[in-house]
């Protein structure tokens, strides 16, 4: 989800993203962790409990593009039987 964000970075993709419900971030932030990515899951629900700082998600993911595809990258390759 994330890395499609990033990847395509349009308008609407945005604007849905920031309107996500606290349990889809959940969800997200759980989905974070679980691969050891603490940092970006304590981002988001820093983003998503402050309004203001919403419009500045988009700054904060886009400026984290190349760490971003580097990840999701290394878990094609790990992950490779999945894509078949």
């Amino acid at each position: 989800m994330i890395f499609d964000l990033v990847d395509i970075d349009s308008e609407a993709g945005w604007r849905n993203f920031s309107q996500a419900s606290g349990h889809v971030i959940t969800i997200l932030r759980s989905a974070l962790e679980q691969n050891k990515e603490m940092d970006l899951s304590a981002a988001l629900k820093h983003f998503y409990e402050n309004d203001t700082d919403k419009a500045r998600l988009r700054d904060f993911l886009m400026g984290n593009k190349k760490y971003l595809q580097g990840k999701m990258l290394a878990y094609v390759k790990k992950n490779l039987e999945l894509f078949y």
